[in-house]
């Protein structure tokens, strides 16, 4: 490729293991010692932390391969949200596009080049405004579909890519954002959580605009990316859902250049895949009000 890389964002916070499983399938990724890689690294919470977090800061200190590194360790707790949307913008103060992942993701070895590929075709894409490398497919729910791409109105961060231009439009929103639940009652439920004020993810508002603002996401036909992050560990896990974790992350991007445009079969498959069981979706909802009720006195 004839163009300059995107520089790749790193999102840590105390998991040495999956934060090794990350590094090493970026290792495997050959056009990743043309890159660089900015690490920003979360300060520990609560006390019986800071030894997971000073063995990460030791570990990641002694990466080579890269082309570049850079190692920001943050000097108060930020948490995952806050943490993030503060990397993406150090970024963007001096690259027009970046890669994010988290430490909880593996990645495969051609996903570094489809990034990069991606992310120079649709650079002027007035449609396109994110990159992902994981997918909801699997081979039954994507038959008829020849293209290797697919677009979709909601995002996914699970290995993902932008450019400042198109985050800018679509990071947040001050405004009050209503949704009807197409692409899966699990926005319903983070609304919810919003509402106590409970809500730790960055990418609520950033997926609320891609769908009301009619901006996609393009993805893979199949996934490119494990996610690992369903240990005792994680932020966003409280119910402990496994539905999200693929085994198989191989797939390999042939033809860039088509994708096949979101329709209502892509909008159920998502609705089916992000939606919870409807007995679970009311005891959390019960849950969030329960709190919400409470909160008031």
């Amino acid at each position: 490729m004839n163009f300059n890389y995107a520089p790749i964002a790193i999102f840590c916070f105390r998991r040495l293991k999956l934060t090794k499983k990350l590094i090493n399938s970026l290792k495997k990724n050959k056009i990743s010692k043309f890159s660089s890689v900015f690490f920003f690294i979360d300060y520990p919470k609560y006390e019986n932390q800071k030894k997971d977090v000073e063995k990460l800061i030791k570990y990641i200190k002694k990466i080579k391969f890269f082309k570049n590194k850079k190692i920001i360790i943050r000097n108060k707790n930020y948490g995952i949200k806050k943490n993030i949307l503060a990397g993406v913008e150090h970024v963007f103060k001096k690259f027009e596009k970046i890669i994010v992942l988290e430490d909880d993701l593996e990645i495969n070895e051609n996903f570094l080049f489809s990034m990069n590929k991606l992310l120079n075709l649709y650079q002027t894409n007035n449609e396109i405004f994110t990159i992902t490398g994981y997918s909801p497919l699997n081979i039954d729910s994507n038959k008829g579909m020849i293209e290797d791409l697919f677009s979709c109105k909601r995002p996914c961060s699970w290995g993902w890519a932008t450019w400042n231009r198109k985050w800018n439009l679509v990071k947040s929103s001050k405004s009050k954002l209503i949704y009807k639940g197409e692409y899966g009652n699990d926005l319903t439920l983070m609304n919810k959580k919003k509402e106590i004020n409970n809500l730790n993810s960055w990418a609520y508002s950033w997926t609320l605009n891609h769908i009301l603002k009619r901006k996609y996401c393009l993805y893979p036909k199949f996934s490119m990316v494990k996610n690992n992050g369903f240990d005792r560990n994680s932020t966003n896990n409280f119910f402990g859902s496994k539905k999200f974790y693929k085994k198989e992350y191989n797939f390999k991007i042939k033809n860039f250049k088509q994708y096949h445009k979101e329709n209502i079969k892509i909008r159920k498959i998502f609705k089916s895949f992000y939606d919870d069981g409807k007995m679970i979706y009311i005891l959390k909802f019960i849950y969030y009000e329960t709190k919400k009720i409470f909160n008031l006195f």
